[in-house]
């Protein structure tokens, strides 16, 4: 497989897995349900994980769709996007990783906390996630790019 092979395979992971992690992780915070907590937490976790090969894969992946004739201005514009929302996704990540560590003992105090601040960054990474999509998407339909000027 190619770098933009993989790219390819992989994208939708983070995208799709921080929105239904966060979601779940929205319910286990609002119904204070440990195994929906938790349930969240590693599947956040694990998108971080899975966005690393994905992004490393997007420098290979630009330079066989600029041999096809792609502007290099739109996967420039999709590349800064997702620089920005990897930063924001490892940040999740983290968070997810310690919000998990401390709930293990009790749902309460610190846990709470960082399990809210945890869903609320979700929401935003959420965001990001799509916009990195729908910017990724534009490289190769041009029907979306038309669609969006």
């Amino acid at each position: 497989m190619n770098d933009a092979q993989i790219h390819l395979a992989l994208n939708h992971f983070p995208i799709l897995g921080t929105l239904f992690g966060t979601v779940i992780l929205g319910f286990g915070v609002f119904k204070k349900n440990k195994s929906l907590l938790d349930t969240g937490l590693i599947i956040l976790f694990l998108m971080t994980l899975i966005t690393i090969p994905v992004y490393i894969s997007g420098e290979g992946a630009e330079e066989i769709v600029e041999e096809l004739g792609v502007e290099h201005e739109i996967i420039h514009e999709h590349q800064e996007i997702a620089e920005s929302a990897v930063w924001f996704m490892d940040g999740l990540g983290l968070l997810a990783l310690i919000s998990f560590f401390f709930t293990r003992q009790t749902l309460n105090g610190p846990g709470r906390l960082l399990t809210i601040v945890t869903f609320v960054l979700g929401l935003i990474v959420i965001g990001l996630m799509f916009r990195v999509g729908g910017s990724g998407g534009e490289i190769r339909h041009t029907e979306i790019r038309e669609a969006s000027q």
